[in-house]
């Protein structure tokens, strides 16, 4: 087998003798799959064991050892080496399962294969993985962030209103007597803010299927796309992170082996974003057609020019694949520094809105508990 540094062909004694995939299906509650970190894991733990000349049988005994991965991950890899064990490729084994290996990691291993520089084109995208999971995190919480402070603030106020209100309004028609007017006031926008949150909520759930739905259509991902990519707010945060993930997997594609047109089409559907997935495909068409990689990039509204002016640089020097770890580098360190900047400025703003409402609230409920004994006098 090619992939391998010393080839040792596959018996039948050389798998275990129980294989994963006799472990039982979990609950239907509970859906057994194979996590990002744990396919990271994988390819880590093979590159390492065929970087030091084990062959992929001894690799996969030990992968299959009890307590080394989940029930799922253990079942995929006695699949892959079931298949391999019969005589296909490392490449078209992992390629039927789809919902696990995209065609990124596919062809990653088919160019390593072919290269027999395996182990290192399996280190390489372990990286790889590492940093655009990293870049992923980031983005996702820095979105999160606000979002959780807010609907925090928001659900507690509204908890001391529903739940404060009744006992309020109970001692003051005890003693005969009205509620101030800010307490009135703030009870009654209360009462509205509960039902608008409540319609909300059940409109998110009703309207959910819908969503998903809509969101599989091409046409819809394509303008939520393109309004992320030009919207005033979003448009710095997304290009940037968008770019720095593509140039990041057009250089690991790029020095591994893998065709340039290849590598084009691959970098585009990994990006997570139809508009960058045409203007790659745009790209690869292009320079098949004869032209730089740089000029459709320049050309595109939505590709940052200074992205595509040092891939230019890297092109008329004959060092992309340098170019392309120099422009990931420095678009994450932008988004990283997006990212805190909107952090800075969120922070002190959500403090003093969530801050602000629950006093408002505190106030308006607490003083009536504090006069109510002069007013029951």
């Amino acid at each position: 087998m090619q992939f391998m540094t010393n080839p040792v062909e596959l018996e039948e004694e050389d798998l275990p003798n129980e294989p994963a995939r006799a472990v039982p299906k979990s609950s239907w509650w509970r859906r057994e799959k194979v996590r990002s970190q744990d396919l990271l894991a994988f390819t880590h733990q093979l590159a390492s064991m065929l970087g030091s000349g084990l062959s992929f049988a001894a690799a996969v005994e030990i992968l299959l050892l009890p307590g080394v991965h989940q029930p799922a991950t253990r079942s995929m890899i006695g699949d892959v080496a079931e298949r391999v064990k019969d005589g296909e490729p490392l490449s078209s084994a992992l390629a039927t399962r789809p919902d696990i290996f995209d065609d990124l990691y596919v062809s990653l291993v088919e160019a390593g294969e072919v290269s027999a520089k395996l182990p290192e084109v399996l280190t390489r995208f372990a990286d790889f993985q590492e940093k655009r999971d990293r870049l992923q995190q980031k983005v996702i919480g820095a979105l999160l962030y606000p979002l959780f402070v807010l609907l925090f603030g928001i659900a507690m106020g509204t908890g001391m209103i529903v739940y404060g209100t009744p006992l309020l309004e109970e001692m003051y028609h005890s003693a005969g007597a009205e509620l101030p007017w800010f307490t009135s006031l703030v009870i009654t926008c209360g009462g509205y803010l509960g039902q608008f949150v409540l319609f909300v909520g059940a409109l998110i759930l009703l309207s959910a299927p819908l969503a998903r739905m809509a969101w599989k259509r091409p046409s819809v991902r394509k303008t939520v796309d393109q309004f992320l990519l030009t919207w005033g707010i979003t448009s710095e945060l997304f290009q940037q992170a968008t770019t720095a993930r593509c140039a990041r997997t057009l250089s690991v594609l790029y020095k591994n082996g893998v065709p340039i047109l290849k590598a084009l089409e691959l970098t585009g559907r990994s990006s997570g974003n139809l508009i960058y997935k045409d203007l790659f495909s745009q790209a690869a068409t292009d320079v098949r057609d004869g032209a730089k990689l740089s000029l459709p990039l320049m050309c595109s509204p939505y590709f940052p020019p200074m992205a595509a002016g040092m891939l230019a640089a890297g092109e008329e020097s004959g060092d992309l694949s340098s170019m392309l770890d120099h422009v990931a580098d420095y678009f994450e360190n932008r988004v990283d520094f997006v990212l805190q900047a909107l952090l800075k400025f969120l922070e002190p703003i959500l403090i003093i809105a969530v801050g602000g409402f629950i006093g408002l609230v505190v106030i308006a409920l607490g003083v009536p508990f504090m006069n109510l004994m002069s007013v029951m006098a």
